[in-house]
């Protein structure tokens, strides 16, 4: 522990101290919270007679479910090979089949649909007719429900039982992903193979349901040894591996929670039992250890859906097609005269929920009808045992602690029911045209999001009694709370205090707040105005370049210092508190597209995030720097050069209609198809629309307009935003989610093409020896489509606007292009254009004014520290601190850049070459760093250039500039990472050249 921190703590430890001895109220804090926290959920003492009929029932019970749905174990045993002779083509039937049930690609047409149906079910039901014959299974099943179990085991009879209900399943959908053809049927003739079995099956586990349940298609469905399950649902071999892996995990999240988890369902179903002895014979302490142990037991079973229920082990792109839709079920029969639908099996129709609700004395959630359909018998006399013999309402003075854990483990459902129901939304909130909505439980819906989640989910959140969690406080836990807020101010004064005067920072000039807390440099990352704030502020004060901006944060605004900070020889690591905030670095995001880098100062030559060892950064770059190098770009002269031509048609009929362009909207379509195509070998097609519109412009602008705010969020926070309730509210978060979707389906359907190379062949290649996950991959989608168009964009947008306000400079650039430019209609190669010095400085100029990257890149100070000499003083940062340098105020730095707000291109034509000088240490190109320099250099800035080079000499060269709608308008940016245009309207005529 540092010393400033031990110092802080032996504070906060004095100040309770003192509060505890000095103050009446505080001196029973510990009784007192203690109290608070027991009455806190205190349930109402009920006035009933204890139960008669003893522990032994809920023994009885237990040894009984055990015995007989157990085949004598729990997790309970299925065999799904040792079966009679007559049972065996059943289990080889589905294995057949299976393969054509699930598509890879879905159809809307009901026609087609409706043909696939038809055709599985009548390959199924001729499979059935030849190979099986009834009056044998009948015999057999019939032997033992009269108590013979010779002719079939109890193992074996839950395997056949678990290949029955997947059957029936199979044959009722007859598609997977399941289709609007199958969901509107009411009724289903079933083959009578698979008919027959079914009765003798549910009358053994007392079900009537023609559906399966968790029990038949989920519990029963594995291997002996648990490690895989036997029926499985999507195993073409065209089904993506995506699909695939995500209905294994979601299969195992109920199936590990009641047999294979950490801590098995078994003992808690023991702990239970022993908690009711124990109480009913008054020995007090082993009740409470007994519950003691099913709470902990719970918390560890718990964690299985925590941990699994995510879009990191089950997608949300696949799971409502692929994976949920085959437990539904919706149909029904006709029962004494009354037409019955039968819903799908659920969640929570797991046993040990079922069970812990009765120990716990809550009432059932299930009605007396759905219980006897989805419930096996034995598992519904196990709870009613336990309900009828809970304690819950039985406990007396000096039972606190007992009282206590159980409502820990109340607690533990309840949070479990609310993240069950989050997480579950999140799933049905995916689209599936289709289908029609339905979830696996409440059949089918009505169409409405709000609505669907009501009655399906929303039902779990009432089975704990609302008196045990709406209970107010005791007084005295507010007295425990104020004496810990008042700790809590004392230590944040001293620490105020000692970073203000104490701190080895204390001497670095800076605001004076910024000093006090983090909070105030987050203020203004989240506005979007650091870079600029801190140059204002650093003017009007006349600080030094070097300004303290947080606790532990400092900046440097001494352009000499790039090469100190930067350079890969460097030994000033990233900051790790910034960078693995980021999305892709919580996916391990490799980022070797290195896109960002393109507008990045000093050599972030990463998009969102890196690996900080060089050594595996390296070798990931090397796998990529080969599809960007300047060669391989300039192969992509047809790419560009197409998009470009249908760019300046775009343009022409604007002007034909007598309309202005938005440069910034059209600058952004054409970078948009160009890197979509080049990265992905799918092309957004954004130059379609003649006005320039496109969704994924607005999805880009909310989803990178958070960034700054986003990685300030707990993680917690940021998983809320993906709820529904929490998305139709939270702006952006809509935006956001189109925009993940987008990547997913660039990932899932990418499928390599051996005439048309993309930068994603390179990522997705299986003879990587480093495989990328979903994730990774995920998130070098996000990053490349929004660092590989949009910088480039605004920079165009500047050259344009700019040079709107100088046409003579315009038609300048137009004489000095068109010698090496060749016919006006044709796109040229790109090195004559740079070969054009004017145009090269327009082209930099325009890059030193928009900046696309002005955030500051924070580093972290190595063991020696460092020192930074200013004038006739010198500023110490000791190691560990964190420090940063913004490429915005490098390019804005007067003493570098004269009139630095002005657009100057001449600027750039002085220079040592042509006798003149440009900075206090020479050529100007050193100080111009939207792609860093030396070994960190981007390969990805050659498609920058060819874009902005081909670009601007086209338009140019086709074109003359009119001026702009809005003569004078300001160009204002926002920092968020990148740099946004906080207009997005930038309105240019441009005529055509009639000369060309």
């Amino acid at each position: 522990m540092s010393y400033p921190s031990l110092f802080l703590a032996v504070v906060v430890l004095a100040t309770a101290y003192f509060l505890a001895t000095r103050c009446p109220d505080v001196q029973q804090l510990h009784s007192g919270i203690c109290m608070s926290l027991r009455r806190l959920t205190k349930r109402p003492t009920l006035n009933k007679k204890p139960s008669h009929s003893g522990p032994q029932e809920v023994a009885v019970a237990l040894s009984q479910l055990i015995n007989d749905d157990g085949a004598g174990s729990w997790p309970p045993r299925a065999d799904h090979d040792n079966w009679p002779l007559a049972l065996r083509p059943y289990k080889e039937i589905y294995l057949e089949v299976v393969p054509y049930l699930s598509e890879p690609t879905v159809s809307l047409d009901d026609s087609i649909n409706a043909e696939r149906q038809s055709k599985f079910r009548d390959s199924m039901r001729k499979l059935l007719a030849e190979r099986i014959n009834i009056s044998e299974v009948v015999a057999i099943l019939g032997a033992v429900e009269k108590g013979d179990w010779s002719v079939l085991s109890r193992d074996s009879y839950n395997g056949f039982y678990s290949c029955i209900a997947v059957c029936r399943h199979a044959f009722r959908w007859a598609t997977i992903p399941v289709v609007k053809v199958a969901q509107l049927e009411t009724t289903l003739a079933f083959p009578p193979e698979l008919d027959a079995p079914w009765p003798y099956l549910q009358s053994h586990f007392g079900l009537t349901a023609d559906s399966g349940n968790i029990m038949s298609n989920v519990v029963l469905g594995f291997n002996p040894s648990g490690t895989e399950r036997v029926y499985k649902i999507n195993v073409g071999a065209d089904i993506p591996d995506l699909v695939k892996s995500s209905e294994d995990a979601f299969y195992r999240i109920f199936y590990d929670m009641e047999t294979r988890a950490n801590y098995q369902a078994l003992p808690l179903y023991h702990s239970m039992v022993n908690a009711i002895t124990a109480f009913e014979t008054d020995d007090k302490p082993s009740c409470l250890h007994h519950i003691t142990d099913l709470a902990t037991g719970l918390r560890g079973l718990l964690r299985v859906f925590y941990n699994s229920l995510h879009e990191g082990r089950i997608a949300h792109s696949v799971w409502l097609s692929y994976v949920q839709g085959f437990q539904a079920w919706g149909i029904g029969r006709v029962i004494d005269g009354e037409f019955v639908k039968f819903d799908g099996l659920s969640g929570n129709h797991v046993l040990i929920f079922h069970a812990v609700d009765a120990f716990l004395g809550i009432d059932r959630y299930l009605n007396d009808r759905d219980t006897e359909r989805y419930i096996p018998r034995n598992q519904r006399a196990l709870a009613d045992a336990l309900r009828k013999n809970s304690f819950r309402g039985r406990i007396g003075e000096g039972d606190e602690r007992i009282e206590m854990e159980l409502s820990e483990i109340a607690k533990q459902l309840r949070t479990f029911r609310a993240a069950h129901r989050s997480r579950g939304l999140t799933y049905l909130e995916e689209p599936a045209p289709e289908r029609l909505p339905m979830t696996a439980g409440k059949s089918v819906l009505k169409d409405s999001r709000r609505e669907m989640s009501a009655p399906a989910l929303t039902q779990i959140m009432d089975m704990i009694p609302q008196s045990w969690v709406d209970a107010r406080p005791h007084q005295q836990l507010l007295v425990a709370l104020g004496a810990a807020a008042a700790a809590v101010l004392t230590a944040a004064l001293l620490q105020a205090v000692y970073r203000l005067c104490f701190h080895p920072l204390a001497n670095i000039p800076g605001p004076r707040l910024a000093a006090v807390t983090e909070y105030w440099r987050w203020y203004y990352e989240i506005k979007g105005a650091l870079p600029f704030k801190l140059k204002e502020s650093q003017e009007k004060h006349n600080w030094p370049p070097i300004l303290r901006v947080g606790p532990n944060h400092v900046v440097v605004h001494d352009p000499t210092q790039h090469e100190v900070i930067y350079p890969v020889s460097s030994k000033f690591l990233k900051d790790r508190g910034f960078y693995e905030r980021w999305t892709s670095g919580r996916n391990g995001g490799t980022t070797v597209t290195a896109w960002y880098v393109l507008w990045t100062i000093a050599g972030l030559d990463v998009v969102l995030t890196e690996s900080s060892d060089k050594k595996k950064h390296a070798l990931r770059r090397k796998d990529t720097m080969g599809q960007l190098s300047k060669q391989k770009v300039e192969d992509l002269h047809p790419l560009v050069a197409s998009k470009l031509s249908i760019f300046l048609q775009r343009v022409q009929e604007h002007y034909e209609s007598r309309q202005p362009v938005n440069v910034f909207s059209a600058w952004r379509c054409y970078t948009l198809d160009i890197i979509s195509e080049f990265a992905f070998g799918q092309c957004l097609n954004a130059l379609d629309n003649p006005d320039f519109e496109n969704s994924m412009i607005e999805t880009i602008d909310k989803f990178v307009g958070k960034f700054n705010l986003a990685i300030r969020l707990p993680s917690f926070v940021l998983s809320l935003s993906t709820k529904p309730i929490i998305r139709d509210y939270l702006p952006g978060a809509k935006e956001m989610g189109i925009f993940f979707k987008w990547a997913n389906s660039c990932v899932i359907n990418y499928r390599p093409n051996k005439d048309k190379h993309c930068l994603f062949d390179i990522l997705m290649d299986p003879n990587r020896p480093e495989q990328l996950t979903i994730a990774q991959l995920q998130s070098e989608a996000e990053d490349t489509l929004v660092a590989g168009s949009d910088t480039t964009a605004t920079t165009l947008t500047y050259a344009c606007a700019h040079l709107a306000r100088q046409p003579d400079l315009w038609e300048r650039l137009h004489r000095e292009i068109k010698p090496v430019y060749g016919p006006a209609d044709q796109i040229p190669a790109l090195r004559p254009l740079e070969n054009v010095a004017l145009l090269t400085a327009c082209v930099r100029e325009s890059l030193r004014l928009a900046t696309p990257s002005p955030s500051y890149l924070w580093r972290t100070v190595p063991e020696e520290g460092y020192t930074l000499h200013h004038t006739t003083k010198s500023y110490f940062a000791p190691p560990k601190t964190v420090i940063g340098m913004s490429a915005w105020n490098e390019h804005f730095n007067t003493d570098i850049f004269p009139s630095p707000d002005e657009f100057k291109p001449s600027r750039w034509l002085l220079g040592p070459n042509n006798g003149g000088v440009s900075g206090p240490n020479g050529d100007l190109d050193r100080y111009l760093v939207p792609f860093s320099k030396g070994s960190r250099q981007c390969g990805g800035m050659n498609l920058a250039f060819m874009e902005m080079y081909l670009g601007l000499a086209a338009m140019i060269m086709r074109f003359r500039i009119k001026g702009e709608k809005e003569p004078g308008k300001a160009m204002v940016q926002r920092e968020q990472f990148v740099g946004l245009l906080q207009d997005s309207e930038w309105n240019i005529f441009f005529e055509p050249r009639a000369d060309e």
